[in-house]
This record gives C-alpha cells, sequence and structure tokens, in this order.
C-alpha cells in the first residue's frame, strides 16, 4: 500500500512503523517535534498535521498506539455501534492480557484474557478494528463499577433495539467469570 493510500485509509494517522516504511528515519525527525509539521500525540504514533485531532484520528491513534491485536472497544465501540448516552470522552482500546500498552493522554487500554482478535469478537468489516456490539457491552459490565452501572448499558442496547438478550447471555457465559454476573 502506498503512503498515500495508508494516509487516507487511516485518515492521516501512522504508527511509527509505518511512517519509517515510507520515509528515512531523519525524515521523520525533522517532520515531527519540535518544529515539525506533524505530531506524536502518543508514543510510536505520528498525525500529519499539528492541529487538534479528529475523534477519528483519536480512534486510529488508540489503536496504533496499543499495538496490532488492540480493538476499540467498551463505551468506544458501542457508541460507534450507535449506543445513546453511554458516550464517554477517552477512546477505549482491549489489549491482549500480555500487551504492555498503558492507558495515556485520551486512551483507555483494557486488558483481556481471550484477546479480541482469538475470540473473534472484532467486527471484520470496521476500521480501526472495533469489537462487536455484545462484547463491547460485556466488558462494559465487566468494567462498571456498581450492579446499577453494569445494567445500565446491557438494557439500553436491548430497548435501543441494538442488540438481543439471547446474544448477551450466550457472550456471558463464554467469556468466563465476571463480577455480578448472577445478577447480570
Amino acid at each position: 500500500m502506498t503512503l498515500d493510500e495508508l494516509l487516507d485509509n487511516q485518515r492521516g494517522v501512522l504508527s511509527s512503523r509505518q511512517a519509517l516504511a515510507h520515509v528515512s528515519k531523519g525524515q521523520l525527525q525533522r517532520l515531527t517535534p519540535p518544529g515539525g509539521r506533524w505530531q506524536r500525540p502518543l508514543p510510536l504514533v505520528v498525525v500529519t498535521h499539528n492541529g487538534p485531532l479528529t475523534a477519528e484520528q483519536q480512534r486510529w491513534a488508540a489503536v496504533l498506539y496499543a499495538g496490532p491485536r488492540a480493538a476499540l472497544s467498551h463505551h468506544t465501540s458501542a457508541t460507534l455501534d450507535g449506543l445513546q448516552r453511554y458516550a464517554d470522552e477517552l477512546v477505549h482500546v482491549t489489549v491482549p492480557h500480555s500487551s504492555s500498552a498503558q492507558s495515556q493522554s485520551f486512551v483507555r487500554v483494557h486488558r483481556a484474557r481471550c484477546a479480541p482478535d482469538e475470540c473473534d469478537d472484532v467486527h471484520p468489516l470496521h476500521q480501526p478494528p472495533r469489537m462487536r456490539l455484545p462484547r463491547a457491552l460485556v466488558e462494559m459490565a465487566r468494567a462498571a463499577r456498581s450492579l446499577d452501572d453494569a445494567r445500565g448499558p446491557l438494557a439500553a442496547a436491548v430497548q435501543q433495539g441494538l442488540v438481543r438478550v439471547a446474544d448477551l447471555r450466550d457472550l456471558l457465559c463464554r467469556v468466563g467469570p465476571m463480577p455480578r454476573e448472577a445478577s447480570l
């Protein structure tokens, strides 16, 4: 894929590795801060302008930062799939348990025993990669601080016609034990 195609597909966001496949290390250093036209919003990620990032660019940056097996998840994925009233300013990504990625500025990193790409929970067509809605909802429930916070997005998604109760029940059984599972 050419640099222009990659930039178009990823909305002007590249991992450092992708950038170095198309420009020399010296060129990359000249293009990035201080004084360059590009920016580094996260470690190992470059954006080909120095202005504010769009929401889509933040999502690309988060996934590229978190690594090749990362996927948008939780509130981020659920909102992109149409869940209303549960948007979050942070970009949520899930990575394999063994990943070294850490939460940064606008990115909240979650770890999963079964990485999304291993469990068939990443939608095959969406870019950047993101969890399918049932898994995103279950992960929101898993991370919730209270039973009400866990039930809220699950009930809202069913009420909004985005997911079936049977799909959530099947996924809860598949992903293994979690807090408040019996109540959910």
